[in-house]
């Protein structure tokens, strides 16, 4: 009998089904090789599963159908908080910047492991360009088509970028000063500038075929820029000369999060693991993302181009943690296309906007 039980027990033991985990965004394969390498060292088999976009929708579907529910899944901040009933709250692990553990925290539970962040509201230029200290400066100076200044103002993160450095909070509302003076600061600069992009992929365009010095995005590009060959630099955190502060970027965390019922032994190493400098050293690296892990991010501070980025990350704030983010996003991008149009009263554009909020 004894034996059968041992049997039984290892024939057990290799019928155990992987792990299954969600991954999105940028690194895929880099990724699945680094899980690879998990695998060898704990015996741990793990099935890596991309999901190309709308991760938080795709979870909350597969949770309500009880079908192909994942263990764990990459998550940004800012979805957390519609998916807190079917997340497990969790432990943080040594060693993770405080930043990062308020990002995922929620009604004080941690709903993810910080593993990186990505940084909305970067200036990037090329060639040389005088030294501005201000937005004000640049636009000054790259007024012409010919030096564009390239901040596609659609993008409903950069609208944040001006508005924390004109006083809002973490909160998500509209009605407010900030709001007012920021949506005056754009109609300014739109006056001013002779081209200002409607969306990124434009600016970007722009930038990548030097029509544009200078362009406002997001770090997640710098592996495209290097992989072009061109040549390009990241300014200091510009000052807002009429909020008086320098501007205060997005910081855009991800983290695994673990499904409801699915905290098991071989998870808790995969978070381990993935929260560890060793792996967030060497995913972080090649993507120029900067690591949850302090002592990871020690390790990259003196690394071309991670010096910058963390003067970035120094300046900025974790994008909302709020079940409302995406309503107020689109709130956000109804004033920015009115703005577009050409409304130019922002009492109007906030009224716009918080019709939308209500539902209206």
């Amino acid at each position: 009998m004894r034996r059968i039980l041992i049997g039984l027990t290892a024939l057990l033991t290799t019928l155990t089904l992987p792990l299954t985990v969600w991954f999105s965004w940028e690194g895929e394969n880099l990724f699945k090789s680094l899980v690879k390498e998990f695998s060898k060292e704990t015996g741990i088999d793990v099935k890596v599963v991309y999901v190309p976009k709308n991760v938080d929708e795709k979870l909350l579907m597969a949770w309500k159908a009880r079908a192909g529910i994942p263990d764990a899944v990459l998550l940004k901040n800012d979805e957390v908080g519609r998916l807190l009933d079917i997340l497990e709250p969790l432990a943080p692990s040594k060693d993770l910047s405080r930043k990062s553990i308020s990002a995922f925290t929620v009604n004080g539970k941690l709903l993810a492991e910080p593993v990186y962040l990505d940084i909305g509201g970067v200036f990037f230029y090329r060639g040389s360009i005088p030294n501005a200290k201000s937005v004000e400066n640049l636009v000054e100076l790259l007024k012409s088509r010919k030096n564009a200044l390239m901040i596609p103002v659609y993008g409903k993160y950069y609208f944040q970028v001006f508005q924390r450095a004109f006083g809002q909070s973490t909160d998500l509302y509209l009605k407010d000063q900030s709001t007012l003076e920021t949506l005056e600061y754009l109609i300014w600069m739109k006056k001013e500038i002779p081209y200002l992009p409607k969306d990124g992929r434009s600016a970007i365009g722009f930038f990548m075929r030097g029509t544009a010095k200078v362009l406002m995005f997001g770090s997640f590009l710098i592996p495209k820029f290097l992989e072009k060959g061109f040549e390009f630099g990241i300014m200091k955190p510009p000052f807002v000369e009429r909020a008086g502060k320098r501007i205060s970027p997005n910081l855009d965390y991800k983290g695994f999060s673990v499904v409801k019922g699915r905290l098991s032994r071989e998870v808790k190493e995969f978070l381990n693991y993935v929260s560890s400098k060793k792996f967030q050293t060497s995913f972080c690296k090649p993507l120029y993302k900067i690591p949850s892990n302090t002592k990871a991010m020690a390790t990259l501070s003196s690394k071309p181009l991670f010096k910058e980025l963390l003067e970035y990350e120094n300046y900025g704030q974790p994008t909302p943690t709020n079940p409302d983010s995406r309503k107020y996003y689109e709130a956000i991008n109804t004033m920015l296309r009115l703005m577009m149009r050409g409304v130019e009263d922002p009492e109007a554009l906030i009224e716009a906007g918080k019709k939308v909020l209500s539902g209206k």
